[in-house]
C-alpha cells in the first residue's frame, strides 16, 4: 500500500558525472577507496577534492552506504544461487 518513494540522490548526478571521466584503473582504485572502512570521510573527501571532485563527507556516507548495500544485495543472491545449485545435486 505505502511505496517507498524512489528519489535521486543530490550526491548521484555529480558523483556518477566525475565516475564517468575515469579511466578503468581509476574506477577500480576509487571503488577500493570507497569500501575501505579504515579510511575515514574526511580523508575521502580530501582525495577527492584533490581529484577536483567537491563532495561533502554525508554525501560520502551516502554513497558508501548505497555501495555497502549492493554488495551485501549482491552476497545474498550468491548464496541463494549456491543452494539452489547444491539442492539440485542431492
Amino acid at each position: 500500500m505505502f511505496e517507498k518513494p524512489i528519489r535521486r540522490p543530490r550526491h548521484a548526478g555529480k558523483f556518477q558525472e566525475f565516475v564517468r571521466t575515469l579511466d578503468p584503473v581509476s574506477r577500480q582504485n576509487l571503488a577500493r577507496l570507497l569500501d575501505d572502512d579504515d579510511l575515514t570521510s574526511a580523508d575521502l573527501q580530501l582525495t577527492l577534492r584533490s581529484n577536483g571532485l567537491e563532495l561533502g563527507t554525508t554525501s560520502i556516507n551516502r554513497i558508501r552506504a548505497d555501495r555497502r548495500e549492493d554488495r551485501e544485495e549482491a552476497a545474498r543472491a550468491e548464496r541463494a544461487a549456491r543452494r539452489r545449485q547444491a539442492s539440485t545435486r542431492s
